[in-house]
């Protein structure tokens, strides 16, 4: 467990919570700040600071992580059952399937929180990586990386990857947006992706030019 929540399941909620406050069942709920005065990736004793049993499935070549979330903890409502299943299919295919159950009403946004760098531990940064997102809108944040609200069009800004660019070929672009690891610019932002109803959906596209590794993310 760091700071950076590198190769973490983050829960109950992934992401930023403005105050750590939010509104359910007509009452305010409350929940651990660990980011100055806001909730980020589930508080101080998240799910990625939790014992998780393990079982292995060698016939799927498969592993399920299981807990069990209590109710308050990090003041959330309602005792949560959460599963992380991963498989590694013949086909070079990673699935990851997060399943949590509730015995009372509650807000859940796991995150499977890993970082790849496709040229391999400390090769250094991704910036000649080429990156393409299925996406022509994001979300802008303030200073304190919190969404403002606003859904805005990727055309024309540095958050255009629309088509395969590059990641640090518009990344000094970007102005100082305040905390963490964003200190002097970068990429800590929410893409509203494209296609909606069942079934997985083409979300982004990576590749390494100097090692020729790749992945794509569904």
């Amino acid at each position: 467990a760091t700071n950076t929540f590198f190769g973490a399941t983050c829960g109950r909620y992934g992401n930023r919570i403005k105050d750590g406050r939010f509104e359910l069942g007509g009452k305010t709920v409350q929940v651990d700040c660990n980011e100055g005065s806001n909730h980020l990736h589930g508080g101080r004793l998240g799910f990625d600071r939790k014992n998780w049993a393990a079982s292995a499935d060698e016939a799927a070549n498969a592993v399920t992580f299981t807990m069990v979330s209590p109710d308050g903890d990090q003041d959330f409502p309602g005792t949560v059952h959460l599963s992380a299943t991963y498989t590694l299919g013949d086909d070079n295919v990673l699935d990851i399937r997060m399943r949590g159950t509730t015995d009372k009403p509650t807000i859940l946004n796991a995150v499977h929180h890993t970082y790849w760098n496709l040229a391999g531990q400390g090769s250094g940064d991704v910036r000649n990586q080429s990156l393409r997102l299925h996406s022509d809108f994001y979300t802008p944040i303030d200073a304190e990386l919190i969404t403002t609200g606003e859904v805005l069009a990727v055309a024309g800004t540095a958050f255009d990857f629309r088509k395969s660019k590059p990641i640090g070929k518009d990344i000094d672009t970007l102005q100082d947006v305040g905390t963490g690891n964003l200190v002097g610019g970068g990429y800590d932002h929410n893409w509203c992706l494209n296609g909606v109803g069942p079934g997985l959906h083409p979300c982004a596209r990576v590749t390494d030019p100097a090692s020729g590794r790749g992945f794509e993310l569904h």
